[in-house]
């Protein structure tokens, strides 16, 4: 699939799920975030999680719910804590030798939190070791999708970021049904049809 054919996936799935509902919980989400850095680094990683698992369950067919990003604070925060704290440490010492493989180590530990999403009870090291094994030959695939965004970021900036508000969910759409394509599931008429667990990669 083309970065286009995920963009449309996530035009639909924010036209089906409430766009609005969508924007408000990443309002919430992006406040929360960038409260303060001790903050983000206690919460981001969870947030982000919860975040993922937004998403995940609306293209699986539910509406989104606010609940839904504080859910990892109860059943998996040590988990997502101890992902989000090593993805930091390994991306920062890979960029100390070069800015490319730190970039490239980004992107081959950016599918952790869906796979935290779909399984809270695997540990944080081993979530970033499976977002691995999926990322091999894909990270090219992934930039493209995100760069084709870059329109749309250069338009909210002239919005003085309030666009950013509006795009953010149609990029993280994106990026979930990516994400989905990767593990193989295909959601159609909201319900799935085939499923691969990914703690069994």
């Amino acid at each position: 699939m083309r970065a286009k054919d995920f963009r449309n996936q996530a035009w639909e799935l924010l036209k089906k799920r409430n766009y609005w509902m969508f924007f408000l919980i990443t309002l919430v989400f992006l406040l929360v975030t960038g409260a303060s850095s001790f903050i983000i680094l206690l919460v981001v990683g969870t947030l982000s999680v919860g975040h993922s698992l937004l998403y995940l369950r609306a293209y699986r067919g539910e509406d989104p719910k606010l609940e839904t990003i504080f859910q990892p604070f109860s059943t998996s925060y040590v988990n997502t804590l101890i992902a989000s704290l090593l993805t930091l440490a390994f991306v920062f010492l890979w960029s100390l030798l070069l800015l490319i493989p730190g970039i490239i180590k980004s992107y081959a530990y950016s599918m952790t939190k869906y796979i935290l999403a779909d399984n809270p009870e695997l540990d944080g090291y081993e979530a970033m070791k499976q977002s691995e094994h999926l990322m091999v030959g894909h990270k090219w695939r992934l930039f493209c999708l995100q760069f084709s965004f870059i329109g749309w970021a250069i338009l909210s900036l002239f919005t003085f970021g309030i666009g950013y508000f509006f795009l953010v969910p149609y990029i993280t759409a994106a990026e979930t049904a990516f994400y989905l394509d990767l593990i193989k599931e295909k959601v159609v008429e909201n319900k799935t049809i085939e499923e691969i667990e990914v703690v069994e990669l």
